[in-house]
């Protein structure tokens, strides 16, 4: 299979995306939309496909805590009849999603969504070309698994802005055999504010601020998606390693 990539469709939402130094944010509102577009390949192989989103904290420190909402926004969520949903610092609108605190390869228990793939809804939207494919994945179907995703508390809820740092890892998994096998990885920071705008702007200043500090090498450069419009960011998933199975 090749690798799999997300992309952020701004055709249908409203966040920002700030890249610097290599690192990808996305600034969103509570409760807002943002939408996941999983592009791949379906394998002649029959495979179980699943996509498996883990919120993660950025701090070593933190790594084995699970991120959860914090008592008022999970008493915000109303009559959610799962419990595990309620306490789940983020939902998507796939009403198949398994939400639990157990999964493969995990450090500690972190709460987890599992996104089953529907392969015969998936093959009958899929195309068969594109530029830049070798001739062995000719014959496969890329497809698109679209992932309405919304946050449900302030990153401030958790803490300091350093220590309460949380990155949405993505993985993209085969569930056949007794234990899943990671096919792709990739992740990306998330902060969710009320302000997405004034944040970006001094995260901005702060870290050119301190690069412009820095004697190594010249300054780093920072760019911001705008908040509407057309376009997408992508985020490669790339092949797993040993370290990508430890997440």
């Amino acid at each position: 299979m090749s690798c799999m990539f997300l992309l952020f469709d701004q055709t249908k939402c409203f966040f920002q995306v700030f890249e610097m130094g290599g690192i990808r944010r996305l600034f969103v509102n509570l409760n807002r939309c943002f939408t996941l577009n999983a592009t791949f390949r379906i394998p002649l192989t029959p495979m179980n496909l699943a996509i498996r989103l883990v919120p993660l904290f950025v701090s070593p420190q933190r790594w084995c805590d699970p991120v959860l909402r914090c008592a008022n926004h999970t008493e915000a969520s109303g009559p959610e009849k799962d419990i595990i949903k309620r306490r789940s610092f983020l939902t998507v609108s796939s009403p198949d999603t398994v939400y639990s605190f157990t999964g493969p390869k995990l450090r500690g228990d972190h709460l987890n969504l599992c996104i089953p793939i529907n392969k015969l809804r998936s093959a009958a939207s899929g195309v068969k070309e594109e530029d830049n494919v070798s001739s062995s994945q000719e014959s496969l179907l890329l497809v698109t698994e679209s992932i309405t995703c919304r946050l449900h508390c302030f990153s401030s809820c958790f803490g300091s802005e350093e220590r309460g740092r949380i990155e949405l890892v993505a993985r993209l998994e085969d569930l056949t055999g007794p234990e899943p096998i990671i096919l792709g990885m990739d992740r990306v920071e998330v902060r969710c504010s009320a302000t997405p705008s004034r944040d970006i702007n001094r995260l901005r200043d702060r870290l050119l601020s301190k690069s412009c500090g820095s004697s190594e090498g010249p300054p780093a450069t920072a760019k911001a998606s705008p908040m509407s419009g057309p376009g997408r960011k992508n985020l490669m998933l790339t092949s797993t390693d040993s370290s990508a199975n430890s997440q």
